[in-house]
């Protein structure tokens, strides 16, 4: 049996101050944290666990887990959540010996995790500890689908190295990767090899440029629905609202767009990992940034609250009285697409048959519907049925 205790760190931080909150109303009220002295099971009967990540690949130093500690600290102080979310801050993951034994230990705890049905957090670390969801994919044979809120696509195909800026190489990695697809919102083209975007659109993946997010951020809620595993780089967001990262850059994202990414990834009912990525509060200017990434999981924990399990294939059934079925007729495609729109949250699918002949629902957006009103064919049903795509 793994004994969390091998793994973790317990929560080491000043009590924050509230001048201007109730005890009652603060977020430590939301959650049991792992302390030196706690000693019952923290993860019977939680929903979420929240996990400090290490710093930095190289050898450990005292200060390891110094950012995640920095927005556990801008967390605490932040309100308590609405709702009966159970919580548990299980502390800081403990650096290995090397990287690959950190990851390993991190593949371990997130095994415990899922086999305990509690959804992990991960806050602080390089991204290229997401290959620890990899490893536990392929360990228990499971496909993926991979959204990334990141300015970069993290591959350099002429490079064998696995750090922050080429984890993609690790995941594709192999005849049947357990990474089934990548999605990319708020890539930017100035910063990216263009031979790399090419690569990823031939390979099905979606890209979403920072101005495609930035004209239409609904147009990024289907993607986060159609995805298990969620990672935020904090390095996506502007240098003027989040200094304290790694490659900090002039232009990003704003802070609320950041913040409404996360607060979609929360709605989704497929969501099994949520991650937030590279904070260097040794950059940071008065704890903007880990302010900022403290008030991202907040929104994101908001969300998981209120996210509603839908089945649009039970519109195909007598009894689906929550959903209303549209079907439009395209004239390039010789038939018709069939729309699916929940009458409860207002979320739209489109009806797929992907090459193999099985059949599914794709999360879709309004605009998808009206374009096919308009008779264009949307882009994402036409990657997937013509096997470009998962």
């Amino acid at each position: 049996m793994t004994d969390l205790k091998d793994y973790l760190d317990p929560v080491s931080i000043d009590k924050p101050c509230f001048p201007n909150m109730a005890e009652e109303a603060q977020f430590g009220r939301s959650l049991t944290v792992n302390t030196e002295n706690y000693t019952h099971s923290l993860l019977d009967n939680r929903d979420v666990a929240i996990v400090g990540l290490p710093d930095d690949i190289p050898p450990a130093n005292e200060r390891e887990s110094e950012s995640a500690n920095a927005v556990r600290e801008k967390l605490y102080s932040l309100s308590r959540l609405p709702g009966r979310l159970r919580i548990t801050d299980l502390g800081n993951m403990k650096r290995g010996a090397s990287h690959a034994d950190t990851i390993a230990g991190l593949t371990d705890l997130l095994s415990v995790l899922r086999a305990r049905g509690v959804l992990p957090l991960l806050m602080g670390g390089s991204s290229s500890l997401i290959a620890s969801a990899d490893d536990l994919c392929r360990r228990e044979g499971v496909s993926y689908t991979l959204a990334s809120v990141d300015s970069r696509i993290d591959y350099n195909p002429a490079s064998r190295d696995h750090n922050r800026f080429n984890y993609l190489a690790r995941l594709r990695r192999g005849d049947r990767p357990a990474m089934g697809h990548y999605i990319n919102v708020g890539y930017q083209t100035y910063l990216n090899d263009p031979q790399v975007v090419n690569l990823m659109r031939r390979s099905g993946y979606e890209l979403l440029r920072l101005g495609e997010v930035r004209e239409a951020i609904h147009q990024a809620e289907p993607l986060f629905r159609d995805s298990d595993i969620v990672m935020i780089d904090m390095g996506a967001v502007r240098q003027s609202d989040a200094p304290g990262t790694p490659m900090p850059s002039p232009n990003g994202l704003y802070g609320e767009e950041i913040s409404l990414l996360a607060h979609y990834a929360g709605l989704s009912d497929r969501i099994s990992l949520f991650t937030l990525f590279e904070v260097n509060c040794r950059r940071d200017v008065d704890a903007q940034t880990a302010s900022l990434a403290a008030q991202t999981i907040w929104l994101f924990l908001e969300s998981y609250t209120q996210r509603q399990a839908e089945n649009p294939s039970d519109s195909e059934t007598a009894n689906g009285g929550r959903f209303t079925r549209y079907h439009v007729t395209i004239s390039d495609l010789g038939g018709e697409m069939v729309f699916v729109k929940s009458n409860f949250t207002e979320r739209w699918w489109v009806e797929v048959t992907r090459q193999e002949g099985e059949k599914g629902y794709l999360a879709c957006s309004y605009d998808d519907y009206l374009k096919a009103n308009a008779n264009e064919v949307p882009e994402r049903w036409l990657r997937v049925t013509k096997g470009t795509g998962r």
